[in-house]
């Protein structure tokens, strides 16, 4: 039982959950706006458990994913030492665990709010459509990763009740879109056509996945600074512009790992060990909530 148990926790990808970290970001945006200190554990609870509710619901999305995908996976060079792929986890108690978790998820999202609820809804629908047919197509793959972080924000406002601001949209899913094409280049440079495991992987091609990663990380970093120094509801004395600076260290960085180093394909990986980036979020967020604290 213990094994299954402990298969079923690695088949759900513990290290993907940093992606869910993005349902804070209306928490630390409407700091001083929406809502003040003295609501800040209220705030917080509420914000956790959206935050384990898209834990449980993408958990189950990957249990579904692999279950679907055991004959590609035990021809792959490091995705054959998965539970399923390897034969620890059974393909059917991956798709009864995906089943309850879902619902586990679902009951999680209801009891935070009907508008949460359907935005799960939402996300879920996506990622199924992503799972059975989008990840194959050219485009829409990384177009419907991205909309599942644009999803995951727009949840984490509806879950505390709060506005969030269209320019960090904007950027959520321009670093989205970033992220995932990212991914596929790193997978393309890495591939050959005897294990290409995404059909749409045939239709990408490096030279024009390069431009098209600086272009993308060029107008992120645009579209950020411009928020720093337009958005109204943002201190008067600009102190957010010296913010863009952590931004621009991290996305650059990311940038130089993925096209000179060839590492987009785990960014999970990128995001937690890099000795650049990790710590360059972690100041970026103690910075704006310090500014938005003394000075909105």
């Amino acid at each position: 039982m213990i094994n299954v148990l402990s298969s079923i926790l690695k088949s759900s990808r513990p290290k993907q959950w940093v992606k869910n970290f993005v349902i804070f970001l209306p928490m630390v945006f409407s700091f001083n706006e929406s809502w003040f200190v003295e609501d800040f554990w209220g705030i917080f609870f509420t914000s956790f458990n959206a935050f384990v509710g898209f834990v449980l619901i993408s958990s189950s999305i990957y249990l579904l994913n692999d279950s679907l995908d055991i004959r590609l996976d035990q021809n792959h060079p490091i995705k054959k030492y998965r539970p399923i792929a390897s034969g620890k986890l059974s393909v059917f108690f991956a798709r009864i665990s995906s089943l309850i978790i879902g619902l586990i998820a679902l009951f999680f999202a209801f009891f935070i709010g009907l508008d949460f609820l359907f935005a799960m809804i939402s996300y879920l629908l996506i990622m199924f459509g992503y799972v059975f047919m989008f990840r194959n197509i050219f485009i829409l793959d990384v177009v419907s990763i991205s909309t599942g972080f644009i999803i995951r924000v727009l949840s984490g406002a509806l879950a505390i009740e709060i506005p969030m601001s269209n320019w960090l949209y904007i950027c959520t899913a321009l670093g989205a879109l970033f992220i995932a094409l990212s991914k596929r280049y790193s997978e393309k440079l890495h591939s050959s056509k005897s294990n290409e495991t995404r059909d749409s992987l045939y239709n990408y091609e490096l030279g024009k996945l390069k431009v098209t990663l600086v272009i993308i990380s060029l107008f992120i970093a645009i579209v950020y600074f411009s928020y720093t120094l337009l958005a109204e509801n943002l201190p008067s004395n600009n102190l957010m512009v010296v913010s863009a600076a952590f931004v621009f260290c991290g996305l650059f960085r990311y940038l130089y790992l993925v096209v000179y180093k060839g590492q987009g394909e785990k960014p999970e990986d990128i995001i937690m060990k890099d000795i650049i980036i990790l710590p360059s979020i972690f100041v970026w967020v103690i910075y704006t909530f310090g500014v938005l604290f003394w000075f909105r």
